[in-house]
């Protein structure tokens, strides 16, 4: 079933980017957030829109195949001989992601970039690369960017990289050459805009944020995949997602710690122990929670909102994956 899934919001981010594109960026942005919340769809509206002169290059890492879909350029026009190189280049995403200055290169030939602005937006590298090599990649991108920013003496260069990988956020908050900063879900508002605008009524989209506290790819996976039944989604992602991580977390006797965290996301930090964050972690590793306390894109914190499972600090990534994950340790 195709289906044409409207921008919704965002406008926010959207002007948060362009400023980062106007004047550069010293430091590549991290940009982190939950699964499906809507980052790749961010970066590739915002190169659709671009009408700057600035350069806009953005790579998804995770695409095999497709040259035109792992590279989109906004901002000029390429012929399509200057990427027909990388046709044979498999997976063609995670190798451009790794040579970008290559990249860059086969685009300066076919344009003026010298004395220009350019952007380099990076999507996915975590799932593309491993969580491993995050530290080495940011630390690349910093060091990439000096070195395009002297050969072509641009007058600015803004580096952007995204990942749905909460763990990955550990790795990087300890080093200087990156500046984490988080996207999240749809607020109540936007994401009852989306649900409509694809064919729910009212009160299935003000349920459906409830759930999904405007994940937008839940949204439209309940939209498409389930024909509107949100029960049939939620038990789909109680055998899918939260069943082993429930199991995994039984086997290692954090059934306790557990739960605290779905009755408070914070208690991580109110009442440290090594089980709680033995019990975090592999909900973490699982992308059922994830740190929140980084600034957002637009500026500020997400703020709080007990109802929805998002702490000060940390939060799940849904509603539904709390309440999932408490009716199976309870039994």
């Amino acid at each position: 079933m195709a289906i044409d899934v409207p921008f919704v919001d965002r406008g926010g981010e959207l002007e948060a980017l362009v400023r980062l594109v106007e004047r550069g960026t010293y430091i590549p942005v991290f940009l982190y957030g939950p699964e499906g919340c809507g980052k790749t769809r961010l970066l590739q509206e915002l190169v659709a829109r671009w009408r700057g002169d600035a350069i806009l290059v953005y790579i998804d890492a995770v695409e095999e195949e497709r040259v035109n879909r792992a590279v989109l350029v906004g901002g000029a026009s390429i012929a399509a001989d200057a990427l027909a190189a990388l046709a044979s280049i498999h997976p063609v995403g995670r190798v451009l992601a790794t040579r970008i200055q290559s990249l860059v290169e086969a685009i300066a030939a076919r344009l003026a970039l010298r004395g220009r602005r350019l952007a380099l937006l990076i999507d996915d590298v975590t799932s593309a690369l491993g969580v491993e090599r995050i530290e080495w990649y940011l630390k690349y991108l910093q060091s990439l960017a000096e070195t395009l920013a002297a050969r072509y003496n641009l007058e600015s260069i803004a580096v952007v990289a995204t990942t749905s990988e909460g763990v990955s956020f550990e790795r990087v908050s300890r080093h200087t050459y990156a500046r984490p900063r988080l996207i999240w879900n749809l607020d109540e508002k936007a994401a009852i805009e989306l649900a409509e605008t694809l064919g729910a009524d009212a009160t299935t989209a003000e349920n459906l944020y409830l759930v999904t506290g405007g994940n937008p790819r839940a949204i439209i996976d309940v939209a498409v995949s389930h024909g509107w039944r949100i029960d049939e989604w939620v038990e789909d992602v109680r055998l899918t997602r939260v069943e082993p991580a429930a199991a995994e977390l039984m086997a290692r006797g954090l059934t306790r710690e557990a739960l605290l965290l779905a009755e408070d996301p914070d208690a991580l930090r109110e009442e440290p122990d090594e089980k709680l964050m033995e019990a975090y972690r592999i909900l973490l590793q699982r992308n059922l929670v994830m740190y929140k306390g980084a600034p957002l894109l637009h500026g500020g914190r997400l703020k709080p909102e007990p109802e929805l499972g998002i702490g000060e600090y940390y939060a799940w990534q849904m509603p539904v994956y709390r309440k999932l994950v408490q009716e199976a340790l309870r039994g």
